[in-house]
């Protein structure tokens, strides 16, 4: 796949903008109606100049945007009894289980359930060089380097869940390349690429727990829900 990006020219230049979603413009309700507490906005912005290092001979261009988005994270989030037959466990039987993990297992005093506030957060810089070597050489080096933190992303795929097993992504990749291209005749063109790819990609605990390799564990609860034909019916479910 081959990209193509702007390209500093002798004149000096340059351009920025913002870009902003409030969070009034979204609804104030979730998908399944019931009202959502924590914010919903996205903000961007960024600049990029251009212009020559040597003129007629080397050029510039660069290009940085930025990126903060709050988004709600539900995470055993009961508000009515249709959540509670969603999930498989009624309130007062997730408070109970609460408790005990709390008082027994270390659970932190922390928000477990509900709705949390998330912001995530990406940071791009991109530089270009294009250096005319001579009337049949020409070589452009580019770097893109990215950098993005995505809080409470990665849960460990129980029926339910607390705050404290879900773990943080974070992304930090950089690319840089260097392209020579030569002219050999005036319909013949030769391009030598060398490229190397770095990336660093982690899932980390989130701020609850007070070390990296804590021990886990599933804990089961038994919750009941009767109905008119099954009046001792239980259900069993593990967080």
């Amino acid at each position: 796949m081959n990209a193509v990006t702007k390209a500093g020219t002798n004149e000096l230049s340059g351009s920025a903008f913002v870009y902003h979603r409030n969070d009034k413009l979204a609804s104030q309700f979730d998908i399944r109606c019931n009202e959502r507490t924590q914010d919903f906005y996205h903000y961007q912005w960024g600049f990029s100049p251009a212009g020559p290092i040597i003129k007629n001979k080397m050029h510039f261009f660069m290009a940085f945007e930025r990126q903060d988005a709050g988004d709600p994270v539900f995470i055993t989030d009961i508000n009515t009894p249709d959540d509670e037959r969603r999930l498989g466990v009624k309130s007062d039987t997730l408070n109970k289980a609460l408790d005990i993990v709390r008082r027994l297992y270390g659970v932190s005093d922390a928000q477990q359930v509900r709705q949390f506030s998330t912001k995530t957060v990406a940071n791009t810089i991109f530089a270009r060089i294009d250096w005319q070597l001579n009337n049949r050489n020409k070589l452009t080096i580019r770097n893109n380097f990215t950098d993005w933190t995505n809080p409470l992303r990665v849960n460990d795929n129980s029926s339910i869940n607390l705050a404290e097993v879900y773990s943080d992504f974070t992304s930090r990749e950089n690319g840089i390349l260097a392209s020579l291209r030569t002219a050999i005749n005036p319909t013949t063109t030769n391009e030598l690429k060398v490229q190397f790819q770095h990336a660093e990609l982690a899932f980390l605990p989130n701020a609850q727990l007070p070390i990296h390799n804590i021990p886990r564990g599933i804990v089961r609860i038994t919750s009941p829900f009767p109905t008119e034909s099954n009046p001792n019916a239980t259900q069993a479910r593990s967080f």
